[in-house]
């Protein structure tokens, strides 16, 4: 990442970083291309909160931390979405979003504004990402019905990634150990809970899951960019963290 973009990604998360609301009510109806971007935005916001608080990543380097940060965003916002659409409805046609809106599988996103060849193909494409999202996350997701302490240990497994580019040998050795220690302590809290083979059958599904929110979480990014091509003002932090090829 340059210079000139990590300071500017720095001070416009700290000065958002208490101001942040989180709403999965799906009170105002279907969300457009503006509303998802800002929904990404706001759990941006909330993975920087949350990263600050997860060791080791928040005694790496601020460089480090916004390369791990933006190798796990896509995952992390799918996770957050994915579960409080379990948590928030039985509408297995939903996904919700935390200003409120809300995707609906059926329904576009595009206004009517955009050419119809346009829309057509766009449509196409949002409609197989929100298909995914539906039935290869949230539904198992809702097979699953995670506990709290699981859903804990869910997030810090997928942020703890030792795979993230650009961070040295050190870093990629804590970042390794945590993640390990998270799943070691995730399999003795389902022992203790569970029969061994239902313990070992909940851990195998639980990190089944982890692979399919990183398979389907390219989608999250996919669908970032076909809004990106329909909005004039794209937001040139998502942009950077999500677009930039340095990390």
């Amino acid at each position: 990442m340059s210079v000139l973009h990590l300071p500017c990604i720095m001070a416009i998360v700290a000065s958002s970083s208490r101001k942040v609301l989180l709403n999965f009510d799906a009170s105002l109806g279907v969300a457009d291309c503006k509303h998802y971007t800002e929904c990404i935005k706001r759990l941006t916001v909330l993975l920087f909160d949350y990263s600050n608080t997860l060791k080791p990543i928040a005694d790496l380097s601020a460089s480090e931390k916004i390369c791990v940060i933006r190798n796990c965003l896509p995952q992390f916002a799918l996770l957050v979405i994915a579960h409080q659409t379990v948590r928030n409805t039985e509408n297995a046609n939903l996904i919700l979003l935390p200003d409120g809106h809300y995707l609906h599988r059926d329904k576009s996103v595009l206004s009517k504004e955009h050419s119809d060849g346009k829309r057509f193909i766009l449509n196409a494409r949002m409609s197989c990402v929100k298909r995914n999202v539906v039935d290869q996350v949230i539904a198992p997701m809702r097979r699953l019905a995670l506990s709290d302490a699981e859903l804990v240990a869910l997030k810090a497994i997928m942020c703890l990634d030792p795979n993230t580019a650009r961070i040295d040998t050190r870093s990629t050795t804590l970042l390794s150990v945590a993640r390990e220690s998270v799943q070691n302590a995730l399999y003795g809290h389902l022992s203790s809970r569970h029969s061994p083979t239902e313990a070992t059958s909940r851990f195998g599904n639980i990190l089944l899951l982890v692979a399919s929110i990183s398979k389907v979480s390219t989608a999250v990014v996919g669908l970032m960019q076909l809004c990106r091509e329909l909005i004039v003002d794209s937001d040139s932090i998502l942009d950077d963290l999500l677009f930039h090829e340095d990390c």
